[in-house]
């Protein structure tokens, strides 16, 4: 009997240790909710400029500096690059006179002089504003352009559409402008 009395806690304690745990489990963690982003639209101050938006002009009467984009208001413009001391500018001039009467209210024209040259030098006004050019983008190669005269067209988004180094005939002209002022 001292045996099985030797034997008992022993087979207890066998058992016992050999008998299986239950595993430990890890909490699970609450599932994440699902939150869904809104996706703002741009703010202006987040679109990239456009080189409309960084040519700068200065309105030689009030001295005040507006970008190309303020002026066109949002539409299409064209930029008549000329210099009082050029005379295919004097011709370029008269071919636009009459393209912004026929384009009237669908694109602006404004002639840009370099700085240093001053309207009252121009052999005749153009019926357009005339601005001096304060500041333009590298990319657009116009301080000072290479040919003159230069014409920039630039569609409603504010970059160029078309550029015309030289004096071409005003029918060449009518098709560019055309082309740009179509969805308006």
């Amino acid at each position: 009997m001292t045996r099985i009395l030797l034997f008992l806690p022993a087979a207890l304690l066998f058992f016992s240790c050999a008998a299986p745990r239950p595993a430990v489990v890890p909490p699970v963690a609450a599932p994440t909710p699902v939150v869904e982003k809104k996706v703002e639209p741009p703010t202006p101050a987040d679109e990239p400029a456009t080189p409309a938006d960084e040519l700068l002009l200065r309105d030689p009467a009030t001295g005040a500096v507006s970008s190309l984009a303020e002026l066109a208001a949002g539409g299409p413009a064209l930029i008549d690059l000329s210099a009082s001391w050029c005379e295919p500018c004097v011709a370029l001039t008269e071919r636009l006179n009459t393209l912004q009467q026929k384009f009237a209210g669908r694109i602006r024209f404004f002639m840009v002089l370099q700085k240093g040259d001053a309207p009252d030098r121009l052999p005749g006004l153009p019926e357009y504003p005339v601005y001096q050019l304060e500041r333009a983008p590298a990319p657009l190669g116009i301080t000072p352009p290479q040919i003159l005269p230069t014409v920039l067209v630039f569609g409603a988004d504010g970059t160029v559409a078309a550029e015309l180094e030289g004096l071409y005939p005003g029918l060449y002209y009518y098709g560019v402008i055309a082309d740009v002022t179509a969805g308006n």
